[in-house]
């Protein structure tokens, strides 16, 4: 069984608990993907479950992709392996006709089944009309871009949208939209990936009915937000100026098309595939009898009715495995809920109970700090994972981010609390000189990393310096595709030329390869900036610039610093190669379920933001929850950037750094 391979002996005691029942408390550094991996394993091998009805549930599409890697490396094949919300969805892509409420508001807007939103539209496939147009109606995905269009002119004018669905009134909002989006700048990448925050606005009052729901329900006081997320909170009050009515627009706009297009949101398709077996026996003996053994990670994450439907779907055989951890629950304001690990031990008193108790990540001093943000609110029988690493450097606060040395920008996680900051940080990286990849990442589409310069600007560049180092044939051909007055055409015949250097239409690109060539590389960087784009006579350079304004001073900027970057390699990096070599920066709900050598947490960022007005001890707690989980990433080193000032449940962690200066260990694993 090489599966339990190299297993302490509560990870193995994890993996090898009985069928039925099993809660496995794992804390940061734990193991506890490997544990859920093995677990499957076990079912397979031990207990000759087969693999197509296993389903283990993730909290990510990259979990779900990582677990499914390992499993098909040691041949265990077939596991339904998904999102909790791409299992409700399968609940009512399978049943929605089982459910006449749900039926009546798909023969409303005239579909044949309900839209569950799932996926970013990436930028190029965001919805233009002739795409997205099927028997002559406008698909939701379409409906939903047109309907942000629409929020945001309602905005700018001050006036109260006006749904038009027709062709000339999606032109017309396309043309208002465009003369308005400089406004909308201030709001950093709302522009750009506005379908996200756009669900997540009208989720918001979804959540507070999913918490009445559950109220009258289950009898469970569910923790939702008195208020949005920051985030959420400073988008809408950039668009609205403070003005409630048209907040109230904005929120109307999406729920008009949530009814005309039968979109169900994050929240509603868990509601309605609740709703679904709850009202149907047949569904969900249906969806019983379909799974051996449920498995879920992240379990402080669910919700009271997720965990509803998972108590449902075992009701049978109760061969259930959930892994979780209390303190790293920190996705109150979408209605999770940590409680449920509590409430799990109340609906199975039978269950098996595991503890993983080795910290195989961190360092004992980044143990010892991250554990002192939330040790007071642990029950006395609680116990933290213990480092197993050897002693590392003592954990440091820094006032600035700057002052922080960074040799190798590949090892670095910086993150914050709101998106805001992670701009804020970005700017500050960018100031030392240190390349970084900000992180968009959402539920249900893995990550997206945007590089710190413009990949147009990047590409480009690199294109002709590659030339400028040897100009071999495909080399010769990627920058002469930047060069003006080569179009697609003409570059398909230089294809089947022999010598470029006897091709006359070729003679600038040469030109300026003999001029740039002996200059050292950020010279040459800068001077391909410098024949890029158009001049202010309106003229082009040597190359074309594309959309972009290469004489802003943004684009000489990104240019300069591109420059610096790539004087660490010793070849013309791949654009793959400088986000794989840059410095990650993102919010700590992002970067749940990562790790990296270093990490620098932005203090500044915490400060000012409790949540609940209802509940200020769960508002605090959940507080240091987030931060517990920033600290707890860090495997070898651990910054907190910060000058000090007061911050709830923060005073026993900045006692510990205090004393590791003193006497340069932790004090568990001092000499």
């Amino acid at each position: 069984m090489r599966y339990l391979d190299n297993l302490n002996t509560s990870q193995r005691e994890a993996v090898t608990a009985p069928l039925g029942p099993v809660s496995v408390l794992a804390g940061p550094g734990s193991g506890k993907t490997r544990v859920l991996t093995n677990r499957i394993q076990h079912l397979f091998y031990t207990h000759n479950l087969t693999p197509s009805r296993i389903r283990a549930v993730t909290f990510t599409q990259n979990g779900t992709q990582t677990m499914r890697e390992r499993l098909n490396g040691d041949g265990v094949r077939d596991v339904r392996i998904s999102t909790f919300h791409s299992l409700c969805r399968s609940i009512i892509d399978d049943h929605f006709h089982r459910e006449p409420e749900l039926v009546a508001l798909c023969e409303a807007a005239g579909v044949l089944m309900p839209f569950c939103w799932h996926s970013f539209q990436r930028k190029e496939n965001q919805p233009h009309l002739d795409w997205y147009k099927r028997d002559g109606r406008l698909t939701p995905d379409v409906a939903l871009w047109i309907a942000f269009q629409y929020a945001c002119v309602a905005f700018s004018q001050r006036m109260h949208p006006e749904l038009d669905f027709t062709a000339e009134g999606y032109q017309r909002i396309v043309w208002a939209f465009d003369d308005i989006k400089r406004e909308l700048r201030p709001v950093h990448g709302f522009v750009d990936v506005g379908m996200p925050e756009l669900t997540l606005l009208g989720n918001y009052e979804g959540l507070c009915r999913f918490r009445d729901y559950v109220q009258a329900v289950f009898g469970y006081k569910l923790q939702v937000a008195d208020e949005l997320h920051p985030d959420y909170r400073y988008m809408v009050s950039e668009f609205s100026g403070g003005d409630p009515l048209l907040e109230s627009h904005f929120i109307d706009a999406y729920h008009q098309l949530v009814g005309r297009y039968a979109f169900l949101d994050f929240t509603s398709q868990t509601l309605w595939a609740h709703r679904i077996i709850l009202s149907s026996p047949k569904a969900l003996r249906s969806l019983q009898s379909q799974y051996d053994a449920l498995l879920i990670d992240e379990f402080q994450d669910t919700d009271p009715v997720q965990f509803d439907i998972a108590q449902r779907i075992v009701s049978e055989h109760q061969n259930i495995f959930v892994v979780g951890d209390h303190n790293q629950a920190i996705y109150g304001f979408r209605g999770a809920d940590a409680r449920n690990l509590k409430r799990f031990r109340e609906g199975f008193p039978e269950a098996y109970e595991v503890l993983l108790d080795k910290n195989y990540r961190s360092t004992p001093e980044i143990v010892e700090v991250s554990r002192a943000v939330v040790e007071k609110y642990q029950d006395t029988n609680y116990v933290f994972p213990s480092a197993v690493n050897a002693n590392g450097p003592v954990v440091e606060t820094k006032e600035r981010l700057t002052e922080i040395h960074i040799s190798e920008p590949a090892e670095v996680l910086v993150l914050s609390y709101t998106n805001r900051m992670v701009q804020e940080n970005c700017y500050a990286l960018k100031a030392i000189g240190i390349p970084y990849v900000k992180t968009v990442r959402f539920a249900e589409d893995g990550e997206r990393r945007i590089f710190c310069v413009r990949k147009p600007i990047v590409t480009r560049i690199l294109d002709v310096m590659a030339f400028l180092e040897e100009p071999t044939w495909e080399n010769t051909l990627a920058a002469a595709a930047h060069l003006n007055g080569i179009g697609k055409k003409a570059l398909a015949d230089l294809g089947r030329v022999g010598d470029f250097t006897l091709e006359s239409r070729l003679e600038p690109l040469f030109d300026f390869r003999d001029q740039v060539h002996p200059l050292t590389l950020a010279s040459q960087v800068q001077n391909i900036g410098n024949k890029s784009g158009r001049s202010p006579e309106g003229e082009y350079g040597i190359f074309k610039g594309s959309s972009i304004n290469w004489h802003s001073d943004s684009v000489s900027a990104d240019v300069s610093f591109l420059g610096r970057v790539l004087t660490r390699y010793d070849h013309i990096p791949t654009y793959q190669e400088l986000i794989e070599a840059s410095a990650q920066v993102m919010t700590v709900h992002q970067a749940k379920g990562m790790e990296s050598p270093i990490v620098i947490v932005d203090g500044y960022s915490f400060f000012g933001h409790s949540s609940s007005r209802s509940n200020p001890e769960e508002s605090v707690y959940e507080m240091a929850r987030v931060m517990y989980v920033a600290l707890s990433r860090a495997e070898r080193e651990l910054y907190l950037v910060t000058d000090g000032r007061e911050f709830p449940n923060m005073e026993g962690a900045y006692e510990v750094i205090e004393k590791q200066a003193e006497t340069g260990c932790a004090a568990d694993a001092c000499p």
